[in-house]
């Protein structure tokens, strides 16, 4: 019985001072905290005898990637279909955001060039569907945004994308870790790692 783990981190918590949605603008590194956050997650992972690890190509998250790498020491790869949400949000204050519940997806930010939730689970789904064709039987590790994981998440077991569910307790919070087991195809067991915010 060959069961195949995907192991979803988000990445840790980035240098933001000037408090904007980073988005895909590039320069944005992790934090001293962010480092050591991506530090607990490779401890948890090391155990794991993982075969890859794949990456968003934003910095935040080549950094955790990497950091992972120290310790899982296995091959790791850039994937586009792991890239932020594409939005005109991006640059806009968190203050801002926040009061509008971090809501890219209302029409009027998809008519300017934003992706869909619709969108942004198709990018995710194909890279899972390709670790399950190549890896069966193995784990791998996705690096990754927040927005991705919980699309992902809220598919797999609930069968739906609605964005009222995709904030608050769902959410992944930073340099946590999503394991999803499948037989097959087949979703079999869900894991849910959380570290301390440093």
């Amino acid at each position: 019985m060959k069961i195949t783990t995907v192991h979803w981190v988000r990445h840790g918590e980035i240098h933001n001072p000037r408090k904007i949605l980073p988005g895909r603008l590039p320069s944005f590194y992790l934090s001293k905290a962010g480092k050591k956050q991506a530090k607990m997650a490779a401890d948890y992972l090391k155990r794991k005898s993982i075969s890859v690890i794949y990456t968003s190509p934003l910095e935040r998250c080549i950094e955790t990637a990497e950091i992972l790498r120290k310790l899982v020491k296995c091959n790791l790869q850039q994937i586009s279909d792991l890239n932020e949400v594409k939005t005109p949000r991006e640059g806009e204050s968190l203050d801002k955001l926040e009061k509008d519940n971090f809501n890219l997806y209302k029409k009027m930010y998809i008519e300017q060039g934003g992706e869909t939730m619709e969108e942004v689970y198709t990018r995710i789904s194909r890279v899972l569907t390709r670790i399950l064709q190549k890896y069966k039987g193995q784990n791998v590790v996705c690096v990754t945004h927040g927005d991705l994981i919980v699309f992902l998440k809220l598919k797999l077991l609930w069968g739906k994308l609605d964005f009222k569910f995709s904030r608050g307790p769902y959410y992944p919070t930073l340099a946590s870790i999503q394991s999803f087991s499948f037989l097959k195809h087949h979703l079999i067991q869900n894991i849910e790692v959380k570290f301390l915010n440093l």
